[in-house]
């Protein structure tokens, strides 16, 4: 071969390697994105069927995970304090994951999620900072 072939495949390979890494790199924050999405569907949905059970949502997300009725610092779907009676049957949990602990937010890698019980629905956000491939901040998924 040539040093003219030589340098011609080299060319080839840097615009390839141009061409896929960038790709590659999409697809691993893609993957991490759609996690967090299905990760926040997933939360609030046990902050609904919370709701739909006791008239009100956790003061914490953990209460989500309980075996028994938290009892306590509920508020309602206006954000108004909800006491649950002590003797309220209980048929949580209404979200496990395999540790027992709440999930990790895929993007910031900890369980750090922003959640205000006075909200109406008790939101819950991603405390990652960046915004996401569709240019929305996670913060406002």
């Amino acid at each position: 071969m040539t040093l003219i072939e030589v340098l011609i495949v080299v060319v080839v390979v840097a615009i390839l390697a141009l061409i896929v890494i960038p790709r590659l790199m999409a697809a691993g924050r893609r993957a991490r994105e759609a996690a967090l999405r299905a990760t926040l569907q997933e939360l609030r949905y046990a902050i609904r069927m919370f709701e739909a059970e006791y008239g009100g949502h956790p003061c914490r997300l953990k209460h989500l995970m309980g075996d028994k009725t938290p009892g306590h610092c509920h508020a309602d779907s206006d954000g108004h304090r909800v006491e649950i009676p002590p003797n309220t049957p209980w048929n949580g949990p209404y979200l496990t994951t395999s540790d027992g602990k709440l999930p990790v937010d895929p993007i910031t890698g900890r369980s750090d999620w922003k959640y205000d019980s006075h909200k109406p629905k008790g939101h819950v956000s991603s405390n990652a900072a960046g915004t996401g491939l569709d240019g929305t901040p996670y913060s406002s998924w």
